[in-house]
């Protein structure tokens, strides 16, 4: 006993393992040889893997919306933040019930599965799915399928092939919302401009009122000049509204803008901040020849921007290119991703030598205080 209490704690515990090196060795080599068989006889899990780049050059070379983002002058950081809200959006796409109710339709993974709830169903293909935003424009998904690696490759195929025809859908309706929109403005812009025009003809043979003071056309010119700078920012905001970015920065700097426009055409309307005299001063025939002619200058000025853009759309809702270019397509694999044979094996041994050796001092701390005891009942 003397003996045993002079040791240290390290070569305590090596006479521990010498004393029960039976059941140590025995238990341990059972494990051992019960996780080689367990790795031997898992499921093989194959991994069905596709690589693909969101490309941004569809929208921004040559379409309606380079026209408009130019046009407004937004910052050129627009491009990068706006690339980095498709990526996490295309993701959520990928995890959407509308996607896996489509993949579900093609290969009926929920009886594959043999689940009896949506649910359930849902939250398999998510375990066995990973969607990866790999920082450069480009996503890879990763589709995990027991014994079958061809199946496992079409799967993840059917996973891109859904999200490109739904991101082609959606651009098709963007698109088309923004021509309904540019077509709308321009039969009323056209509308407007007809009525000015007759009604700026009517003043000018009742008044005999031809010309103003160069103060009256460089009110009118600042006007129209904000108007049209208003109708580009109202397109603009309709753009992002229909990609769902109303919290986005470049979204909130839009409104901004058109409230200080409004403010400042207000402010030509009815101050003399930006003119020598008011408007309000100059006689009734001059302000009545001043609003005609604003009109006018403004009716045309929007269908300088709206024409170009509105055949841009027209065309732009015709073209079929995808946003989404494949880079890798997913392949059948001639090895399996899972399950790791060598760290199920050094895991399950790993955890059977701890707990072999916590049994080991726990039955000889109950020995030697059961020793103790019994010593203390005897006296």
């Amino acid at each position: 006993m003397t003996e045993n209490q002079n040791l240290t704690p390290f070569f305590r515990f090596l006479q521990l393992l010498y004393k029960y090196k039976k059941f140590f060795l025995i238990t341990n080599t059972i494990v051992f040889l019960s996780a080689v068989l367990i790795s031997l006889i898992l499921p093989k899990w194959y991994e069905g893997r596709v690589v693909f780049i969101i490309n941004t050059d569809v929208d921004m070379a040559g379409s309606v919306t380079s026209a408009i983002l130019g046009n407004v002058g937004l910052p050129q950081g627009i491009l990068g933040s706006q690339s980095l809200i498709l990526t996490d959006q295309y993701i959520n796409f990928l995890g959407s019930r509308y996607i896996l109710d489509k993949i579900d339709s093609i290969y009926k993974l929920q009886e594959d599965y043999d689940v009896k709830y949506r649910t359930v169903f849902y939250k398999k293909v998510i375990q066995n799915t990973n969607f990866v935003n790999n920082g450069d424009n480009t996503i890879t998904i990763k589709f995990y399928y027991r014994e079958n690696p061809q199946k496992a490759a079409d799967i993840a195929n059917s996973f891109y092939l859904e999200l490109n025809n739904l991101v082609t859908n959606l651009k098709t309706e963007n698109n088309r919302k923004v021509r309904i929109f540019l077509e709308n403005t321009y039969q009323e812009t056209i509308s407007k401009l007809n009525v000015a025009e007759e009604d700026f003809m009517k003043f000018q043979q009742s008044t005999n009122i031809y010309t103003l003071e160069e103060q009256i056309k460089l009110a009118v010119n600042n006007l129209y000049d904000l108007e049209s700078e208003k109708i580009k920012l109202e397109i603009q905001k309709l753009y992002f509204e229909s990609l769902g970015a109303e919290n986005s920065t470049e979204y909130n700097a839009v409104i901004t803008k058109i409230k200080v426009i409004n403010s400042t055409i207000q402010s030509i309307k009815s101050k003399d901040e930006y003119i020598d005299i008011p408007l309000e001063k100059y006689p009734t025939e001059g302000l009545g020849y001043l609003r005609l002619l604003r009109e006018i200058k403004i009716r045309e000025k929007i269908l300088e921007f709206v024409i170009p853009q509105l055949e841009n759309a027209r065309l732009e809702e015709q073209r079929k290119i995808s946003k989404l270019q494949l880079l890798d397509a997913a392949v059948s694999q001639d090895y399996k991703a899972k399950p790791k044979r060598i760290v199920v094996v050094f895991v399950i041994t790993f955890l059977s030598l701890i707990s072999t050796i916590l049994i080991i001092l726990i039955k000889d701390f109950v020995k030697n205080n059961t020793n103790r005891l019994s010593q203390v009942f005897s006296d």
